[in-house]
C-alpha cells in the first residue's frame, strides 16, 4: 500500500525526502491528512465502543436508585413549596456502589445519606454539615453540596408536582427506554463529532509554518538548496512522529513540553541531506611496454 510505504519512508529516508522536491504540494498534504484521519477514526472508534458498557453501567445503577424510593415517601410542591407526608428531618440513604474511587475524591464516602428532606429548619451551612447529606430539600430550595461549596437552586419555577413511588417508577422507565434508543443514534454522532475534533486537533498546519523555517534552517546548515514551499512539504512528513505522540497523549501519555518540537527537528536533520555527489571515473591508460632488445 502506497501511504504505508511512504509512511515509512516519512521516519527515516534521505532518498525520499530529496525527491520531495520533484513532487507536487498535494502528495505531502494527502500523506499528512491520511494520517490525521487514520488515527482520528481510531480514537474515535475507541472511545464510542468503550462508551457503551460505561453508559449501559451508570443506567444500570440509575434505574434500580429511582425505583429505590421509599414507598411511604410522597413530596408535594405546590406554588414553589415543598411539603411531605412523614415526619421530618426524613433521610434517604446513600446508594450502595456510590463510594467508588471518583467519589471517594469528592468526599462522598464521608456523607450518611444522598437527600435529607427538612422543609420545617431554615437552611444553615452548620446544618449541612451535621446533617452529613448530599442534598436538602428545604421548604422553597434543593441545596447540594459541590467539592467543598453548595449550590442552592429554588423551587419558585419548578411546576407543581408530587414526586411519589409511582412517578420514580414511571421516571425510571422513562429514562431506561430513553437511553436504550438513544444509543444507536447518539454513539455514532459522537464518533462522528470526535473524528472531526480530532482532525482539528491533530492537524499541525499552523506549527507547520514555524516548523519550515526550522527545516529551511537545517537545510541551509547542511549545505541542500530549500526554498521555503519545499521546506514545508518536508515538514508535512517529518512531522509523522509528532502526530502520533499528540494520539498517544489522549490515550494517556504524559505531555511533554516542546518533545513535539524536538522530534520534528531530529527527524528533519537526520532526513535532509544533500544530493550524493557522482564521483568521475577517469580510466588509466597504461603505458605500453617497452620493447626489450632482444639478445
Amino acid at each position: 500500500m502506497k501511504f504505508i510505504q511512504t509512511f515509512k519512508q516519512s521516519f527515516y529516508s534521505p532518498e525520499f525526502y530529496r525527491e520531495l522536491k520533484n513532487k507536487k504540494f498535494w502528495f505531502s498534504l494527502k500523506y499528512f491528512y491520511s494520517l490525521v484521519a487514520i488515527l482520528a477514526f481510531v480514537y474515535a472508534i475507541v472511545i464510542s465502543v468503550s462508551a457503551l458498557p460505561a453508559i449501559k453501567g451508570f443506567m444500570g445503577k440509575i434505574e434500580p436508585y429511582l425505583r429505590s424510593y421509599p414507598a411511604e415517601l410522597v413530596i408535594t410542591i405546590q406554588d414553589g413549596k415543598a411539603s411531605t407526608n412523614v415526619s421530618e428531618p426524613y433521610f434517604i440513604k446513600m446508594p450502595d456502589g456510590l463510594c467508588d474511587l471518583e467519589s471517594q475524591e469528592a468526599g462522598f464516602c464521608e456523607l450518611n445519606s444522598l437527600i435529607v428532606i427538612d422543609t420545617k429548619t431554615p437552611f444553615s451551612s452548620a446544618k449541612m454539615e451535621e446533617y452529613k447529606s448530599l442534598a436538602w430539600l428545604t421548604e422553597d430550595s434543593l441545596i447540594v453540596k459541590q467539592d467543598k461549596e453548595t449550590k442552592l437552586t429554588s423551587l419558585k419555577d419548578v411546576p407543581n408536582t408530587v414526586i411519589n413511588k409511582q412517578f420514580m417508577d414511571g421516571l425510571a422507565d422513562k429514562a431506561g427506554s430513553i437511553v436504550r434508543k438513544a444509543i444507536p443514534v447518539v454513539l455514532p454522532l459522537a464518533a462522528v463529532l470526535i473524528f472531526f475534533g480530532l482532525i482539528i486537533y491533530l492537524s499541525k498546519l499552523t506549527f507547520l509554518l514555524f516548523g519550515a523555517l526550522i527545516v529551511w534552517i537545517i537545510g541551509r546548515i547542511k549545505k541542500v538548496d530549500m526554498t521555503y514551499g519545499y521546506a514545508y512539504r518536508v515538514g508535512l512528513h517529518a512531522i509523522t512522529l509528532g502526530v502520533i505522540l499528540r494520539f498517544l497523549e489522549l490515550l494517556g501519555l504524559p505531555n511533554v513540553p516542546l518533545l513535539l518540537t524536538a522530534l520534528f527537528a531530529v527527524c528533519a536533520w537526520v532526513n535532509i541531506a544533500p544530493e550524493k555527489a557522482v564521483a568521475e571515473t577517469v580510466p588509466v591508460l597504461s603505458s605500453p611496454e617497452e620493447e626489450k632488445p632482444v639478445v
